[in-house]
């Protein structure tokens, strides 16, 4: 059963004594499972059968979705507010 208990360092990597020290190699490691995309742990998570760590990836996967929409709906505004007032002027 998973319990989805938050990854050392959001990376899934262990810190301190247990995790190895924190060399320069750990760094590197933790940025290449930071580039793994968020959907694909969530459908490895799914096949794993850990259903809550699945819906954490999604989520993050949705949230990051509806802000890009969000700021695109902003800029889109902007710009046409800035073309209307330069073009009554």
């Amino acid at each position: 059963m998973d319990d989805c208990k938050p990854l050392a360092g959001g990376s899934g990597l262990s810190t301190g004594a247990a995790g190895g020290g924190g060399g320069v190699g750990d760094e590197a490691v933790a940025l290449l499972l930071d580039s793994v995309p968020r959907e694909l742990l969530a459908r490895a998570a799914l096949r794993c059968g850990a259903p809550a760590r699945a819906l954490l990836f999604f989520e993050a996967v949705s949230h990051i979705n509806n802000a890009c929409r969000v700021i695109s709906k902003v800029t889109l505004i902007t710009s046409s507010m800035t073309l209307a007032t330069t073009t009554s002027s």
